[in-house]
């Protein structure tokens, strides 16, 4: 299903999900607005141990709007995602070959195994094949296990290793072939 992003999509979290506390969570998924900047970085600082900054969100957002997406709940925001849309060059083929790049995903702490943050990868997942990327991939911390089984239950791969990525900790490289 492919998903237009420039509109709301009103999605209820799964029902049936064992770890849902809510199943009448129901939140929009649109672009990210400025107004929405002060919330992003609240959840940034409570999810992450080097947070990005406002400008590294604000520099993100004019590269590519449609690649910043939000979660909102009644007009808070709950979760974003942030993805970017690669063009390289093949090194076999010498074709050029669209990547989509997903840089940062994080749900405020109260609101996390709700289904936020699938909703959210599923809608940027849509758009980078609205945008006919190939595949998208990310780095994630080695230490973090909760994040590489949430990837691995999207359908993502382990396919690599950056080392020292994070300062002092690898990270692995996983990618979905879209």
């Amino acid at each position: 299903m492919i998903i237009t992003l420039s509109a709301l999509i009103l999605v209820r979290a799964n029902p049936h999900s064992k770890k849902q506390e809510n199943p009448k969570l129901d939140i929009q998924i649109r672009p990210f607005q400025l107004t929405d900047l002060d919330r992003i970085y609240y959840i940034e600082e409570r999810s992450f141990p080097h947070p990005w900054t406002a400008m590294d969100f604000m520099n993100i957002h004019e590269r590519d709007p449609n690649g910043f997406l939000v979660a909102v709940r009644n007009g808070e925001v709950l979760g974003y995602i942030v993805a970017e849309i690669i063009t390289s060059l093949g090194f076999r083929d010498f074709r050029s070959k669209r990547r989509g790049h997903l840089l940062n995903l994080a749900v405020h702490p109260e609101f996390r195994c709700k289904g936020i943050g699938t909703v959210l990868a599923k809608a940027i997942v849509a758009y980078l094949k609205e945008k006919r990327s190939e595949d998208v991939w990310l780095e994630v911390r080695r230490s973090n296990s909760i994040a590489r089984s949430f990837y691995s239950k999207l359908g993502f791969l382990e396919k690599g290793r950056k080392l020292r990525y994070y300062f002092n900790e690898d990270a692995i490289i996983m990618t979905k072939e879209l």
